[in-house]
């Protein structure tokens, strides 16, 4: 029942993993990016430098437009440098966005300041699977930053320091850059879009982890790291704290801008959580960059117009100003003080409120009061279709109320001039009071995203304000003249009145819950606090539905803030022609200790005040296992060694003791070997591993137990379809292989059809040393995908050898009951009769004789031992009659004597026997499953899980293979190759298990067992991440089956017909003691 319960829920596993995946690529946010257009044909100049010859794969442009072209190609480069930084498998020319835009911004301003972009070609290596090529490629590109600042020096006023902007890895490039004490001074600003800076997205291989670990140990001593606090919330303006080094460095590096920017729910590739950075001094997704308000996926980060903009203009604003009138062809630089740019960037990448401080101003002027007018009303909305002749004063009186603490203002369209104040109404006019003057408020300005017009909100604590400004009476709006259309909607409520805590249901609970079945009609703001979603991986659907509006058009805005990161926020629109649900989910788990009760999720709603609405939410499956996927999936390749450990240790587990080796099916044992125990096990050792602080710290394994159970099981209905695959091409190309080499064999050439023979037993070591040359003269990696070609040929080998076995005992079966089957019916039948009679005879004269009796004794002894089930049942049996017979004749014994020892010696005699009926039905189980295998079956068995174990080795160092193709006009043999070791160790351990006779009849597989689930665990903690860790892991297994295959003694013939079991040991002791018959 068991093992399919287990597949059962292995491929329910597998279907949710295929859902998220199809979640992932089809529940995409609409592409709202636009292109970038260039105007004239771009060129990228080549510069060539005596250092680039060191570096033949790579390359340095500089790009330009149309008459441009020639200043560049001359070298006369005259504004402040810029480079561009390609990421895995980039291009130079994704440079052309950012870069002609830079140029349209100089024309425009008359080259008063411009930019100068510089790009790199990297061969388009893939650096994010392949982490040979990451320090190559780092200290090319600082080769290339000197030079740039080179080109410069003949400008009086050339630029001392270069920014940086780098795309995926080139992002991680450029931090690694800093770790250069020359280099580093030369670097002002970073700016990395959509790059996993602290840790990569897959941890495929040892040059990865040492080229993260080097970054983040020279951060973490050098730089100073943000981090959270339990009472952080940032959807409050908390801001996140700094930490200082451990080792303040000198300047140079510290004083570096480093901003990251992520895409979000459209970048699959580099998900939101990993775009960030602790030691980043600004983090901004795209989401919340004011202007842009967009998602963008992977490659689309480096041509969304609308943050190729705001970039730009960042950058112009950070050039420093060069006076004079000939300020034209001296060069320019960038600002050197970081605080100057950081505040800059806060304004282009922060969605803050106006920088604008409050001052006085006088509100009338001379025969222009306007019209003054208050409100007594708590909801109401002005519009102004065909817009405003004069300036209209909205008047909110400072009431201390419950009902008028809390002050909504959502305007639409209005100047970017003050149109907030606060004032003591003390002048009359007319039976119309006024301010004179009044002080601005622009500090609780929010600007909003909007589809048409421009909108901004205030909220504004009306108790607070009288607190702090007890003078004051009113609270003013000021619409000013416009011929453009304007609204204005006003909300007033209690401290509360608008604000919604819910909890999120269980994880197994999908029934829609309902927050708010009927907002308030003419409110415009609500804030809803998610209690519960704090993982990573929770992802919940909120539904906001117009229940009537009194226009057909609407327009609502859905905004989310997760407290406990920074630049996170994300907005969805709600319109009548848009009104999809929105998923909420928060890009980080929240940190160890942190509060969510006093600091939760926090989703504000901008309501249109025509409508009124019903929200709900309810638990997403399909977003919950896109997020898993997304964030998890590269834990498979863990899970599925651990699982081919473990199916191994069972496969090799089933031969009873002392009898003829025979190795399991591999599909049984994945679903037979317990797989999803492993889990828990692991938990289990991870506790003891940080009990002891002597072992190595393992992966981070704080996550929930699901998310290990659905990759586990997708990954045991995985290999079950994979092995279910092998075999079918194992059948196919079997036979197919079998008639070619039966017309060989035929070709009418004798020495062909020997040399065939003869070559194939001399392959195996034949092959192993080819496989080890070309691994040496080329990568290890190729040498991997050559042996797992050959390892499939000889496995469907040892498939024609078992099936050319079964079809001649088959024809021999076939033969002998055709053609001899009668014939020795009617001999055996003659026969039988004449030894009848000839025994009925003897024993009527003579009884039995003492051969006879010998021989019954002798067959009576060997049913008694005969290792089968139904022997096991009544050997079981008997030993239970005997023991009870002993236990009964003890207790009369010795009744008067010694009744407590009795009564202990019949306890653990009663208890013995309980035990091994456990045992034998345990045994009884795995003898019915070792006397199912055929013996031709047995050594395929164990070497398809070998073959499956090596495919996983491969598919980990396959980008290996990838960059030494790609890169083999330049080099013939791979230097920085992380393939090679496990390569040479897997291979010269699979020279055995090729040449010999494996799997053998030996000691020793119940020690390979237990090392394998070992490995398994070992798998679970220390290769989720890391895994180019599963290289070692495997390559240990190998080496060790390959040990035990070659060096273990043989089980020797005798000994199987040996009665050896502990059991019948003690009974004799006991039988012995007591003198009794057993």
């Amino acid at each position: 029942m068991f093992p399919k319960t287990f597949l059962v829920i292995s491929f329910l596993c597998l279907c949710l993993f295929i859902c998220g995946i199809f979640v992932i690529f089809t529940n995409l946010e609409e592409n709202m990016c636009k292109m970038t257009y260039m105007y004239e044909y771009p060129q990228y100049v080549r510069i060539n430098f005596e250092e680039n010859r060191m570096f033949p794969k790579y390359s340095l442009y500089g790009y330009a437009e149309g008459h441009l072209t020639e200043f560049a190609r001359n070298m006369n480069w005259q504004g402040a440098p810029v480079l561009f930084i390609p990421g895995n498998s980039g291009s130079y020319k994704q440079v052309r966005s950012l870069a002609s835009v830079a140029i349209r911004k100089g024309l425009d301003n008359n080259w008063a300041h411009h930019l100068d972009y510089f790009t790199v070609d990297l061969n388009e290596e893939f650096s994010a699977l392949f982490g040979g090529v990451l320090e190559e490629q780092t200290k090319f590109v600082g080769q290339c930053i000197k030079e740039i600042l080179n080109l410069y020096s003949r400008l009086p006023n050339k630029p001392r320091s270069i920014t940086i902007i780098g795309h995926s890895m080139g992002g991680t490039i450029a931090y690694a850059l800093l770790r250069n004490t020359e280099v580093a001074p030369l670097i002002g600003t970073i700016i990395a879009l959509s790059a996993p800076l602290d840790k990569p997205v897959v941890n495929l291989d040892v040059y990865i982890n040492a080229f993260y670990r080097s970054i983040n140990d020279k951060f973490s001593e050098s730089r100073k790291i943000r981090i959270i606090g339990n009472n952080t919330n940032t959807c409050c303006s908390g801001k996140l704290h700094k930490e200082e080094p451990r080792n303040p460095s000198p300047k140079g590096f510290d004083d570096k801008l480093l901003i990251s920017i992520g895409g979000g729910s459209r970048d699959i590739i580099v998900h939101s959580g990993q775009s960030d950075s602790i030691y980043s001094d600004i983090h901004a997704m795209s989401t919340s960059i004011p202007r842009v308000w967009l998602t963008t996926d992977h490659l689309c980060a480096v041509w969304c117009l609308q943050s190729v903009l705001v970039i730009n203009r960042f950058l112009f604003n950070t050039i420093k100003t060069v006076k004079g009138r000939n300020a034209y062809g001296k060069g320019h630089q960038f600002v050197d003080e970081k605080e100057e740019k950081l505040s800059t960037a806060i304004h282009h990448l922060r969605k803050v409120k106006i920088d604008k401080r409050s001052m006085e101003v006088t509100l009338i002027s001379e025969n222009k009061l306007g019209n003054w007018i208050e409100d007594s009303r708590r909801v109401f909305s002005h519009q102004f279709r065909n817009g405003i002749n004069e300036t209209r004063f909205q008047m909110i009186r400072l009431i201390d109320s419950p009902q008028y603490q809390i002050l909504n203002i959502e305007a639409i369209n209005f100047s970017d001039k003050d149109w907030v104040f606060g004032c003591a109404a003390l002048d009359v006019l007319e039976n119309m009071r006024y301010c004179a003057k009044a002080t601005s408020l622009p500090e609780f300005y929010e600007i909003l995203p909007s589809q048409k017009h421009k909108r901004v909100h205030v909220r504004i604590n009306l108790k607070k304000l009288k607190i702090k400004y007890p003078q004051w009476t009113h609270v003013v709006i000021a619409i000013w003249p416009t011929k453009h259309p304007v609204q204005m909607n006003i909300d007033i409520h209690g401290k509360g009145d608008r604000e919604i805590q819910t909890l999120i249901q269980k994880w197994y609970s999908y029934n829609t819950q309902t927050i708010i079945e009927d907002t308030v009609l003419g409110s415009s703001y609500y804030k809803i606090s998610i209690m519960g979603l704090e993982e990573s991986h929770q992802a919940i659907e909120l539904i906001l539905q117009a229940k009537s509006c009194a226009n057909p058009t609407y327009n609502s805005l859905v905004k989310v803030c997760v407290p406990w990161t920074e630049g996170f926020d994300r907005y969805h629109y709600v319109t009548e022609t848009s009104h999809n649900s929105l998923f909420l989910y928060v890009p980080k788990s929240k940190p160890h200790g942190y509060n969510t009760t006093i600091n939760p999720v926090t989703v504000f709603l901008y309501l249109d005040p025509n409508c009124r609405y019903k929200i709900n939410i309810r638990n997403s499956i399909n977003m919950t296992m896109a997020r898993i996927v997304q964030q998890y999936s590269h834990w498979l390749l863990a899970h599925l060694t651990a699982i081919l450990f473990l199916s191994l240790k069972y496969q090799i587990s089933l031969t009873p003791k002392l009898e003829p080796f025979k190795c399991g099916s591999l599909r049984s044992a994945l679903i037979k070997s317990t797989p999803f125990f492993i889990i828990s096990a692991s938990r289990v050792f991870l506790k003891v591993i940080l009990w002891s602080k002597q072992l190595p710290d393992p992966d981070p394994y704080d996550q929930s137990i699901l998310i290990s159970v659905i990759i586990h099981g997708s990954g045991v209905a995985l290999l079950y379809i994979l092995v279910s695959v092998s075999w079918i091409c194992i059948c196919f190309l079997g036979d197919l292989i079998h008639k070619i080499l039966l017309k060989i064999i035929k070709f009418p050439i004798p020495s062909v059809a020997s040399l065939i023979i003869a070559s194939f037993d001399k392959f195996p070591l034949t092959a192993i040393v080819i496989l080890l040359s070309i691994a040496t003269a080329s990568c290890g990696a190729l040498s991997l995908i050559l042996t797992c070609f050959i390892y499939f040929g000889l496995i469907t080998k040892m498939y024609e050898g078992y099936l050319e076995e079964f079809i001649f005992k088959t024809a021999k079966e076939i033969a002998e009951k055709l053609y001899g089957h009668w014939k020795r019916q009617q001999n055996m039948r003659a026969e039988s009769r004449t030894n009848l009679n000839n025994s009925t005879d003897e024993r009527s004269i003579e009884g039995p004789s003492q051969e006879t009796l010998a021989n019954f004794s002798n067959s009576q002894f060997s049913n008694a031992t005969q290792s089968s089930p139904d022997n096991d049942q009544v050997m079981s049996d008997t030993v239970k009659d005997n023991i009870d017979n002993v236990v009964g004749n003890v207790n009369a014994r010795n009744a008067n004597e010694d009744s407590e020892f009795d009564k202990l010696l019949g306890d653990s005699l009663r208890q013995q026997m309980k035990e091994e009926e456990k045992r034998n039905k345990e045994e009884e189980i795995l003898r019915v499953e070792y006397n199912a295998i055929p013996q031709g079956l047995s050594n395929i068995n164990f070497h398809l899980c070998l073959f499956c174990i090596l495919l996983l080795l491969t598919l980990i160092n396959l980008p290996t293979a990838i960059t030494w193709a790609r890169n083999y006009s330049f080099e013939k043999v791979l230097i920085n190759d992380p393939s090679y070791i496990p390569a040479i160790i897997v291979i010269i351990s699979l020279a055995p298990l090729w040449q010999l006779s494996t799997p053998r009849s030996i000691h020793g597989y119940r020690t390979v067992s237990c090392i394998l689930y070992v490995a398994a665990i070992i798998c679970i903690l220390y290769c989720q991440d890391s895994v180019y860790r599963l290289n070692g892991v495997i390559c240990g297994i190998f080496a060790i089956i390959s040990i035990q295959q070659t060096f273990s003694t043989r089980i020797q013939d005798g000994l199987r017909e040996t009665i050896n079991t502990a059991d019948r040991i003690y009974l004799d002791r006991v039988k012995n003691f007591l003198g009794g018959n057993i």
